[in-house]
């Protein structure tokens, strides 16, 4: 994948943050032109890591790339306009999210783990782990944003077609459905048995 297309996704999501400074919508200009920015940044500058390079296969880390591509490409338009229209493009979204961040978590997690034990962590360990971790933390967020809202009585994260409280039912559910995707997913093409390098 050329890194002239991974690049200009950042500068798009930047564009799109700097949108949300202008017309005040912090919840479009903190996640587009700080979050999303920062952690492709951040996972780039990873791979050029020699350890992290020895156990994670290149095709694996092309993979996420191309869905964080995917992710903030379909997302972005969705923020700025087709939420308010009314139409439920979060709904795809929330499943294609949670499992993107349930392969970036198993690309992450046995480097940590063997920093720490020196030793990878078994099959088993890991995707129970990741699907723990994305469960857990897209439960974290929602809660969030409906208690943002709920609370302090603003429309940070607010449906125009849903009630709060459905919506926060609908994006859990799409959100364990990524995981659950996740999890099958590298059930079947993740090695029984982890090695350097991860493949």
């Amino acid at each position: 994948m050329s890194n002239k297309l991974f690049t200009l996704t950042i500068i798009l999501s930047v564009v799109g943050g700097i949108f949300g400074l202008i017309t005040n919508q912090m919840v479009i200009f903190i996640p587009y032109a700080i979050i999303n920015p920062a952690l492709m940044i951040a996972f780039a500058s990873l791979r050029k890591i020699k350890f992290v390079e020895n156990i994670t296969l290149p095709s694996w880390q092309e993979k996420v790339k191309l869905l964080s591509i995917i992710t903030i490409v379909i997302n972005l338009p969705g923020s700025i306009y087709l939420h308010r229209m009314g139409i439920q493009y979060d709904i795809p979204l929330h499943i294609m999210s949670s499992f993107l961040m349930f392969l970036i978590f198993s690309l992450i997690y046995p480097i940590i783990f063997y920093l720490i034990k020196r030793q990878m962590p078994s099959k088993k360990i890991l995707l129970l782990t990741a699907f723990i971790v994305i469960v857990i933390g897209g439960l974290a967020f929602e809660g969030f944003q409906k208690l943002t809202d709920v609370i302090f009585g603003t429309h940070l994260f607010f449906d125009v077609v849903q009630p709060i409280g459905e919506d926060f039912k609908t994006d859990l559910l799409m959100n364990l459905i990524g995981a659950v995707a996740g999890f099958l997913y590298l059930k079947r093409r993740m090695p029984e048995s982890l090695t350097i390098p991860l493949s």
